[in-house]
């Protein structure tokens, strides 16, 4: 398994922070920022359930 998780995404970044998750923002080309997580057994299960929360209560495009 991976020991970092990436992710452009600001608003699951914040979500993942408000759980307890600290994250590193690098710049990217582009000046697009990425947040980068410490992958743990307990990191995947907290980022299951808000993917899984999405998908029951998110609005849909």
């Amino acid at each position: 398994m991976k020991d970092k998780y990436y992710t452009f995404n600001r608003y699951l970044a914040m979500a993942l922070s408000w759980c307890g998750y600290h994250f590193e923002k690098n710049i990217v080309n582009g000046g697009k920022p990425m947040y980068i997580f410490q992958r743990t057994e307990e990191f995947e299960k907290c980022l299951y359930e808000l993917v899984e929360t999405k998908k029951i209560y998110g609005n849909e495009f």
